[in-house]
């Protein structure tokens, strides 16, 4: 393999950091998109004596990882979480008392209602950090695509006191609040350069382009096309637009709108199949902040301001789930609303159109951008926008813009 100059240093740098058992923790390896900071990751792991691990935030990026040949890629969840057994014995006796009563006995509802609770504490996963995780023994463990990791997942990545080297992209929008942990500083190498091979690639192309604020013609170039959004229509936006990307949570709203009646989900809250968004992170039932995940079964309403329902994430269902239902039922989001602050339920929206902002930390195989004009007041924030969106797509990406 023959490195740039960049990358050659930034190896050399790293190889000392691993050899010195008094060199910090973290070593933040940073760079812009097509500058090699897998490769040099995937190289460094095969130098290694044990089994390296490589991580991500979720399930997506993990899979965009395995692909560039990390072989041992998972989310950071699996890596460092394991799933409790529950207990039976409360569902078994809250059973055993409803069955005993006729429907008829005035304390029926009451003892099913303490039926359906303790039948929903059983069947939902409960993750708590796993003392012999992989991590516990790893030489090194190489994080990817961190910009949504907040302080509590990132101090149960360090409690097990393996070095972590952290791949980040300067390039990108600021973290939201209350994540960045491991971006939230300055590199200790940064890799600016653009390798022969990455700019071959239309979409290292354009999100280059993207970043240093040049405009993105129309037309295709290999897998990524833009061209305007009268090209399309809603069957397109529901069977070949991949995951939707777009700026402004009225445009976001607006799609799902359009995606849902062209399935022919009249409700507003979610059916069967639905693609949802998690809006917060949840650490104990395995929800992580911006993941794609699914309904599985309708919504059913609890009272007027919740709704239960089952969701399918990552190939398991958490059953019986206390949700918001200010989301489906259009409330604004003004970045504060929704009733987020409430902590006695979970918090999904409608996924298949999302903010770019809600896309940080995750990749897709195939991303559509639907640019709304966000950022046009703000230079800066429009290159990273879009730099942002364009570099969730790992293969295949549309741009749709104005125009004829």
């Amino acid at each position: 393999m023959i490195w740039t100059p960049q990358q050659a240093a930034a190896l050399d740098n790293v190889a000392r950091w691993l050899r010195d058992p008094h060199a910090p923790q973290v070593y933040r390896l940073f760079g812009f998109a097509g500058t090699g900071k897998t490769t040099l990751a995937r190289h460094l792991a095969e130098s290694q004596a044990g089994l390296v691990l490589f991580a991500a935030f979720t399930g997506k990026a993990a899979s965009v990882l395995r692909d560039k040949g990390c072989e041992t890629a998972q989310t950071l969840h699996s890596l460092l979480y394991h799933v409790g057994t529950p207990d039976p014995v409360p569902v078994m006796k809250a059973k055993a008392a409803m069955d005993a009563l006729d429907k008829e006995d005035p304390e029926y509802a009451e003892v099913r209602g303490t039926f359906l609770a303790e039948r929903a504490k059983y069947r939902r996963p409960r993750f708590s950090l796993n003392p012999d995780s992989a991590l516990k023994t790893a030489p090194l463990l190489v994080l990817d695509e961190v910009s949504m990791v907040g302080k509590p997942l990132a101090r149960d990545v360090l409690s097990f006191g393996r070095k972590v080297l952290v791949l980040g992209d300067p390039g990108q929008l600021p973290p939201i609040e209350g994540t960045g942990y491991f971006t939230d500083a300055k590199p200790d190498s940064m890799l600016t350069d653009i390798t022969r091979q990455a700019a071959d690639s239309p979409i290292i192309r354009w999100a280059t382009m993207a970043r240093e604020g040049k405009p993105i013609p129309p037309g295709l170039d290999g897998g990524a096309q833009k061209i305007p959004k009268t090209k399309v229509d809603d069957a397109w936006l529901t069977k070949s637009a991949g995951q939707i990307l777009c700026g402004k949570n009225k445009t976001r709203s607006d799609l799902n709108n359009r995606v849902r009646a062209h399935l022919g989900h009249t409700e507003s809250t979610p059916r069967h199949g639905d693609t949802l968004v998690c809006l917060r992170n949840n650490h104990q039932l395995g929800l992580l902040n911006g993941v794609i995940c699914n309904a599985h079964g309708d919504a059913v309403p609890l009272d007027d301001r919740r709704i239960a329902m089952n969701v399918r994430y990552e190939g398991k269902v958490l059953y019986d789930l206390a949700v918001d239902d200010a989301p489906f039922v259009g409330a604004v989001d003004d970045g504060n609303s929704y009733h987020l602050q409430r902590t006695d339920v979970t918090h999904f929206d409608f996924g298949y159109a999302i903010t770019v902002h809600k896309s940080q930390g995750s990749q897709w195989h195939h991303v559509t951008i639907w640019d709304d004009g966000f950022g046009k007041w703000d230079a800066t924030l429009r290159n990273q926008w879009l730099y942002t969106g364009i570099t969730r797509a790992s293969d295949k990406l549309t741009i749709l813009g104005s125009g004829k």
